[in-house]
């Protein structure tokens, strides 16, 4: 189901790696694989990331060039 706030996201080895259409993007690292079909199910895919994987894995910000 596509995202109304979700450009795209990857899960790729432990990185969650997404990007907003607002054109943010940021890797979330040690996500176990287990969370990447939780997030393919999701009905809201930005709640998803906001309840699951913003608050429990760390960050970093991707700097646009």
């Amino acid at each position: 189901m596509p995202s109304a706030a979700v450009e795209w996201v990857n899960w790729h080895g432990g990185a969650f790696s997404m990007k907003y259409r607002d054109g943010d993007a940021y890797d979330y690292f040690d996500v176990p694989e287990e969370v990447w079909p939780q997030y393919r199910q999701a009905d809201s895919k930005g709640q998803f990331i906001n309840w699951v994987i913003k608050p429990n894995y760390r960050y970093s910000k991707r700097i646009h060039h």
